[in-house]
């Protein structure tokens, strides 16, 4: 009888996985874990929460969290500021008791490997996945000298490249897997009209309005300043017009996070005119996004910075909302003409987005091909599904 092969998926050491507190990365594990152990022995390790128990088992997937004692704490790491039984120590011994044949680690950057490879051994693979700009995160890249059976997987074509030139990773060893959504939380917003009808009385927009919708924390580097200023003419000739920032904002000064008070003043200065039709929803957990999505009209991503993927794009693409961004990072590999309008910079919003609002049955057309190459492309199921191929083209990777 053949044994189905084990696979271990090791989370970050900030945060649970099921995602009970969050994180995108998270989300990926536990939605993909649970798909692979429809034929996969799954161990999924994460830190330890007072919500959930330290080891539990369902069918073929199971989960062991990593709990460091208050005593522990208190002396090492805050005392004596050393860490000599860390995280990756601690992810070792479970992986040696579970035995693995692949190691797929989201996070820790290459310090991980080495305690890693001297616990599970010289036969099973290691696989390192690049959910962010390693660009941004070199600190987590202490050295080059990389184990041969070491396999990169990368969420976007844009983040392999990045790879290659911040941390030396061949292009040929880093291989693209999506990231995902579930299809069936987010609907499109001609399927939940109740809905998308409740949740905007809920903030007082009008049931006929046109909602440019954007999600996000509101700092400068997610652009929300420039979607203000693209938006100030066009409230003055469409006054049915909203403009809806979801996510995290500061409307007081903040020394903190200075920078994100001066993009909300600023977004005030642009829409001061109009801002009795501009919402600020503030902070929302992950499951009120497909409500949100579905108040929208049109989905707006004005970037700065170069996104590695943007979770946000595909979940807007599933609720059927048309996309206008910028041709960012990933960007470009999630969105394509058949569901949106990309321009090469944020200050060129404005045309598109005149365009877009004045044609609902362009809005229509693009959100419908958006939301088809979702289902085709970014379901969860099929996430799962290009996954088990690229185990399977592993050495090595075969189960006994």
């Amino acid at each position: 009888m053949t044994t189905a092969m084990k696979v271990s998926h090791v989370g970050s050491k900030d945060l649970p996985i099921p995602p009970i507190k969050g994180g995108a990365v998270q989300l990926w594990i536990d939605k993909v874990s649970r798909a692979l152990a429809r034929t996969r022995m799954i161990q999924v390790i994460s830190p330890w929460d007072p919500a959930l128990p330290l080891h539990e088992r369902h069918g073929m997937l199971c989960h062991d969290r990593v709990r460091f004692g208050r005593t522990y704490v208190r002396m090492f790491q805050k005392i004596l500021g050393v860490d000599p039984y860390n995280y990756a120590k601690r992810v070792s011994r479970q992986l040696k008791a579970f035995s693995p044949r692949i190691v797929h680690i989201h996070g820790g950057g290459s310090m991980w490997i080495r305690p890693i490879r001297k616990a599970v051994g010289s036969e099973p693979r290691i696989v390192v996945h690049l959910h962010n700009d390693p660009g941004n995160e070199l600190h987590k890249w202490c050295f080059r000298e990389w184990d041969p059976r070491t396999v990169f997987v990368g969420c976007s074509r844009f983040i392999c490249r990045a790879a290659e030139r911040s941390i030396g990773v061949r292009a040929d060893n880093c291989h693209v897997i999506d990231n995902g959504v579930d299809t069936n939380e987010f609907r499109p917003w001609w399927e939940q009209l109740d809905t998308r009808h409740a949740i905007r009385q809920r903030y007082g927009i009008p049931p006929d309005a046109t909602v440019l919708l954007f999600c996000g924390r509101v700092a400068p580097e997610k652009g929300p300043q420039h979607l203000a200023n693209a938006a100030r003419q066009l409230m003055g000739k469409h006054p049915d017009l909203w403009v809806v920032f979801v996510g995290v904002y500061r409307d007081a000064a903040d020394p903190w996070k200075r920078d994100w008070y001066d993009t909300f003043q600023l977004i005030h200065t642009h829409l001061e005119d109009a801002w009795n039709r501009v919402v600020f929803t503030g902070a929302l957990p992950p499951s009120q996004m497909p409500e949100m999505m579905a108040m929208g009209d049109i989905f707006v991503g004005p970037a700065e910075w170069d996104e590695p993927f943007g979770m946000v794009y595909v979940e807007a693409m599933a609720s059927g909302l048309p996309i206008v961004a910028t041709r960012r990072g990933g960007i470009p590999e999630v969105v394509d003409r058949s569901a949106g309008l990309l321009v090469d910079r944020p200050g060129d919003l404005s045309e598109a987005l005149t365009q877009m609002v004045a044609n609902p049955p362009q809005r229509l057309s693009l959100g419908r091909s958006g939301r088809a190459l979702v289902v085709r492309r970014f379901d969860w199921s099929v996430v799962a599904v290009s996954l088990e191929a690229f185990y399977d083209s592993l050495p090595l990777a075969k189960a006994g």
